[in-house]
């Protein structure tokens, strides 16, 4: 039987920079269910009034469909049940979404580097904690969506290091994929979710393609709520599993043009 490799976190370890790197969006998303239950009102004062700098704001509902038997037969009624807040920055590159269960904190398009946008989530997400008091963690992490643009599938072969293929004799031509695998990390209470996808690019854009690779990689246990040392190691672990999967994801290839 094989021996399950260890694995060794190295948070110290230094990547190639990547001034072209094809990120549209970087996220850090915490899952804390409130002590209490949140008054939607209330909870948008409060941080309106702590969020000048997030001028824009868009309340996000859901849509749900109730179903009932009655003595006249079935009867069908809709109820929107507040789930988020969405405060957009001035300069519309930070979005972040505070929840009933969490904060998703997002940085768009162009992304600069890790220690600004993560300094900026973790204030972002303090603010949540003083208003919604969560006694813990459930779930933390760090996601990075990569958008390629190309024209034909070959060229995906040239960015990927491994694509999906036909299993098989039978060889037919890919046209089009979504493949999504989830992967534990050894030695530590963390998971990785990876989905690579190629979808039809808008109607309006030069290229025919999208190639879509999304690197989502979170905690498994819960954490403490308000521990700095402990939310700074587990970011800085998590951010190293993100870029040790992406340069394996991509080609040397792909790497170098990203250096350009």
């Amino acid at each position: 039987m094989k021996r399950r490799q260890k694995l060794k976190i190295d948070i110290d370890e230094v990547f190639d920079k990547l001034p072209n790197a094809p990120i549209v969006e970087a996220i850090i998303h915490w899952q804390a269910q409130p002590a209490q239950k949140l008054d939607p009102k209330r909870f948008l004062e409060q941080l309106r009034s702590r969020l000048p700098e997030y001028p824009t704001v868009r309340p996000q509902h859901e849509l749900a469909i109730n179903h009932e038997m009655g003595p006249s037969g079935a009867t069908l009624s809709q109820t929107h049940a507040w789930q988020a807040f969405q405060f957009v920055s001035v300069d519309q590159t930070m979005v972040a979404q505070f929840g009933r269960n969490g904060l998703v904190v997002s940085r768009l398009k162009p992304y600069d580097c890790w220690e600004p946008f993560r300094d900026e989530a973790v204030r972002l997400w303090e603010i949540y904690c003083d208003l919604a008091t969560p006694p813990e963690v459930q779930q933390l992490g760090v996601c990075y969506i990569n958008l390629l643009p190309i024209d034909a599938m070959g060229q995906s072969k040239k960015l990927l290091a491994k694509v999906p293929v036909f299993p098989g004799k039978f060889g037919l031509p890919v046209e089009q994929f979504t493949h999504q695998t989830k992967f534990e990390v050894p030695n530590y209470e963390y998971a990785l979710n990876l989905i690579q996808t190629i979808q039809p690019a808008p109607p309006n854009a030069r290229h025919r393609l999208n190639l879509v690779v999304d690197i989502d990689v979170f905690t498994t246990s819960a954490t403490v709520t308000n521990d700095a040392l402990e939310r700074s190691r587990i970011l800085s672990e998590l951010r190293w599993i993100k870029n040790k999967s992406f340069f394996d994801i991509f080609t040397d290839s792909a790497i170098d043009h990203f250096k350009e």
